[in-house]
C-alpha cells in the first residue's frame, strides 16, 4: 500500500488541522532489565517449561503496521494505528 510523505490531519497539541509527515514506527529494543522481562526469565528458569504454549506455526502471515505522524508547526508526534499490510511504502 503507498502512504503520502505529508498528511494534513488533527493535532492536538496545536488544536487543530495541520500538516503532518508521515513515517513508520519501529519499536525500539526490548530493555532486558524491565520488570516483566525480568519476570518472565523468571518463570522460564528451571524447571516446568515455559510460561505459555511457544506458537510452533505462524499464524500470521502479516504484521499490522503503525504510522507515525510528526506535526510540523509544533513537532508534536502521534500514532495512527495501522491495518494489516505486507508491505507499507511511503511517497
Amino acid at each position: 500500500m503507498n502512504a503520502p510523505k505529508e498528511i494534513r490531519t488533527y493535532c492536538p497539541r496545536c488544536n487543530k488541522h495541520t500538516v503532518h509527515t508521515v513515517s513508520l514506527y519501529k519499536d525500539g529494543r526490548r530493555r532486558a532489565l524491565a520488570k516483566g522481562e525480568r519476570a518472565h526469565e523468571r518463570e522460564r528458569r528451571g524447571y516446568g517449561g515455559q510460561k505459555y504454549p511457544m506458537l510452533r506455526r505462524k499464524a500470521k502471515t502479516t504484521k499490522k503496521q503503525t504510522l507515525k505522524l510528526k506535526c510540523k508547526d509544533c513537532g508534536y508526534t502521534i500514532h495512527r494505528e495501522g491495518i494489516r499490510l505486507k508491505k507499507l511504502t511511503i511517497q
